[in-house]
């Protein structure tokens, strides 16, 4: 499996918070929102959004715009 295609089942298939994550991605392809946006969107607490947040970012696939 090449490296990109094992990040992604690893981020969105092989882990705990990956359906989550999916779910957030979805939500973005969508429409940029900010975590709070996010949270109600996908029906999960702020602060779990922003756990799935930063674990995107760290991994290249969000980037953050503006403050925050």
């Amino acid at each position: 499996m090449h490296g990109v295609k094992r990040l992604l089942w690893w981020l969105l298939a092989g882990s705990v918070g990956g359906l989550n994550r999916g779910r957030i991605l979805e939500e973005l392809f969508n429409q940029p929102r900010n975590a709070n946006e996010l949270a109600k969107a996908v029906g999960l607490d702020y602060k779990t959004v922003r756990h799935h947040l930063r674990v995107l970012e760290r991994n290249r696939l969000v980037t953050s715009m503006g403050s925050g």
